[in-house]
């Protein structure tokens, strides 16, 4: 094999490698933006006796999982809010 046709298959390689890297960036760029909205989006709570519904704050990104006197809030779900932390 020519050192030009070496050159040529090496760059081919790399070029696939690139674009297999490239893809695997944009999926877990996806992934994350998906996880922070589910974080940040307002929680929508619907009653089932009143078929109302209201609006609790967002779990966060950052906010305590529990309240005051050190329990786990009730507003959330605590285990989903660790698992996508």
């Amino acid at each position: 094999m020519s050192p030009a046709a070496a050159t040529t298959d090496l760059l081919t390689a790399k070029r696939k490698d690139l674009l297999s890297l490239s893809n695997q960036k944009q999926s877990l760029e996806l992934e994350v933006n998906a996880i922070i909205s589910e974080l940040t989006a307002p929680i929508t709570i619907t009653t089932d006796d009143a078929n109302t519904t209201t609006t609790a704050p967002p779990i966060g990104i950052d906010t305590p999982l529990v309240d005051s006197e050190g329990y786990p809030r009730s507003d959330i779900d605590v285990y989903r809010a660790r698992t996508l932390r």
